[in-house]
């Protein structure tokens, strides 16, 4: 028998998209400060997200805690990221979310290999999925369910950003050896 008292309510977990992209590591953390229980106001949202995530190095054998490798910059948003693995809710459509959206951005060492840990003790739990780089649209994304004292497999290392200078460079030098094998002087 159904309890005489029941509520329905939106998203009690975090929703954190993961990208590895040339030369950083950006994570977006979205809580919903309309629909979370577990975050009654704003601050409480900041606090979590703050908390949330610890970085592991291979070989260091210690965490340290995410904010303080690289700071959080906090957005308002008013739409779910549209990669996020989770099934629409008719009852949001044309309505806009109160949304808040931590992003980090970190460049770790060239060749580091690195993970990301839920500390032991946290009570917010958060959805993570991986956003592949030229990943075909409708390819349903890798996701994971992180809780109290749950980690990432071992990533990177990230791919290193090539300079805008390299490829001028590497353009000129194509350029001038088929130039020079056109007998075209120059």
């Amino acid at each position: 028998m159904a309890p005489l008292l029941a509520s329905g309510h939106g998203v009690e977990f975090l929703l954190a998209r993961l990208e590895l992209l040339p030369g950083k590591v950006r994570v977006e953390v979205t809580a919903d400060c309309e629909g979370n229980f577990m975050l009654p106001d704003r601050a409480a949202a900041f606090e979590a997200m703050g908390r949330l995530f610890e970085v592991g190095r291979e070989g260091e054998g210690t965490r340290v805690r995410w904010d303080a490798l690289a700071p959080l910059r906090f957005e308002e948003r008013t739409k779910l990221d549209e990669t996020a693995p989770l099934p629409p809710d008719p009852t949001w459509v044309g309505r806009e979310h109160d949304l808040v959206t931590g992003v980090w951005e970190w460049v770790p060492a060239a060749g580091e290999r690195f993970q990301l840990a839920v500390p032991k003790g946290e009570s917010v739990d958060t959805l993570m999925w991986r956003v592949e780089a030229g990943a075909a649209e409708g390819v349903p994304v890798k996701w994971k369910m992180l809780i109290s004292g749950d980690e990432t497999e071992w990533m990177g290392p990230v791919v290193e950003a090539v300079s805008w200078w390299w490829w001028v460079a590497g353009v000129l030098a194509v350029g001038l050896v088929w130039g020079m094998r056109r007998g075209v002087r120059v």
